[in-house]
């Protein structure tokens, strides 16, 4: 089922609200919700889980879609996927994410992504990768072969990528360590922001699993990260 809504959108392009009835000074665009157990009624069910990703190192060179070893060039990564303790068909309606204070070291690039979306790194994303609605996506085949390039705040300063949320009431905040350089590492992602990586999704149980990526260039310690600890806190309905 869906219902057909009225749009309004902001200079960039996002819907800034979305409603069934005409809305002041909108567009005669139209969006289309899904209807799906987050709104159509049914009841919301909480849940909390810790998300624990384990030490991983080593990368396997021309192994899959991996290549072979050159110095400076991202040649090769290691992924892991932990799944949210939900059931299966369930649908992800709300939920926020913090960390537990931990020190984080990995060689050479980080990525925490919620399904295809990427949520942190110290990696220029928006050279990298394409945005879905404001949000960027995750394609192994375009960072492949590239040479990192830091991300650079609106300051022009190298710092650590976090997506932002649609609400400007909704702050996040990411903190990672530089490659190769052990240090704190601390996340904070609102229930908006979240909500938002579900909204982009047709199949929205499809928000379901966190993944880590790490990637390296040449050497025997690359595609590592020591073990990372998150907590998501929301809720989900069937």
């Amino acid at each position: 089922r869906s219902i057909s809504l009225n749009i309004k959108t902001d200079a960039a392009g996002l819907i800034e609200e979305c409603s069934s009835m005409p809305l002041f000074d909108a567009s005669d665009s139209k969006c289309t919700e899904p209807v799906t157990a987050c709104n159509d009624g049914s009841p919301w069910v909480p849940f909390t889980q810790t998300i624990i990703f384990p030490q991983t190192k080593n990368c396997a060179w021309n192994v899959g879609d991996n290549l072979g070893k050159k110095n400076g060039r991202q040649q090769a990564k290691t992924e892991q996927e932990v799944f949210l303790n939900i059931p299966a068909g369930a649908v992800l309606c709300d939920a926020s994410i913090t960390t537990p204070a931990q020190t984080l070291k990995y060689d050479d690039e980080f990525f925490l992504l919620l399904g295809d979306s990427i949520i942190t790194t110290r990696q220029n994303v928006p050279q990298f990768f394409d945005s879905l609605n404001g949000i960027y996506q995750w394609d192994w085949l375009k960072y492949r072969g590239v040479k990192q390039q830091e991300y650079r705040g609106s300051d022009g300063k190298k710092t650590t990528f976090c997506l932002a949320s649609p609400d400007p009431l909704e702050v996040n905040t990411c903190r990672l360590p530089t490659t190769q350089n052990k240090g704190s590492a601390s996340l904070v992602i609102g229930p908006k922001t979240l909500n938002n990586i579900a909204a982009n999704l047709l199949d929205k149980s499809a928000v379901q699993s966190f993944r880590t990526i790490v990637t390296g260039d040449n050497n025997g310690g690359d595609c590592y990260h020591t073990q990372l600890t998150f907590t998501i806190q929301g809720q989900y309905a069937q």
